[in-house]
């Protein structure tokens, strides 16, 4: 399944330890196109703390393929809690299960959504924004 993730923890050592356990899950055969942790800083806005891993070939910087990040990003922006940081990915995995156990060990809580459906929000919210 093609999806994005976005691990909700209260720390930025916790989001970061999920990253790097992803990367190893990535050599072991899960599909990391994408990563990077982003905190909601002091003035309300959420950034990237840190680098981006980008894993993708080719096809994945193509615009179609970058609106399903664009759209997660600004879900992320308007979702994430005060205080809290979050590990981004877009990963091609076959059993949701592994990544949702890593997740529960390192005391996050995880939202999933199909590439296909954020890509889908975004058309529709661009839509919306040039509909009179």
């Amino acid at each position: 399944m093609d999806n994005y993730i976005a691990a909700i923890f209260d720390t930025k050592e916790r989001a970061e330890a999920l990253n790097a356990a992803l990367l190893q899950l990535h050599h072991d055969g899960v599909r990391l196109k994408y990563a990077g942790v982003y905190g909601r800083g002091p003035s309300g806005s959420v950034q990237l703390e840190g680098s981006e891993t980008s894993l993708g070939g080719f096809l994945d910087t193509l615009p179609s393929a970058m609106a399903g990040e664009q759209e997660a990003l600004d879900e992320l922006s308007e979702k994430l809690p005060a205080a809290s940081y979050a590990l981004l990915a877009h990963v091609i995995e076959s059993d949701p299960s592994v990544i949702d156990g890593m997740v529960a060990q390192y005391g996050g809580t995880i939202n999933r959504r199909t590439r296909n459906g954020l890509e889908s929000a975004g058309f529709d919210r661009f839509i919306d924004s040039t509909s009179m």
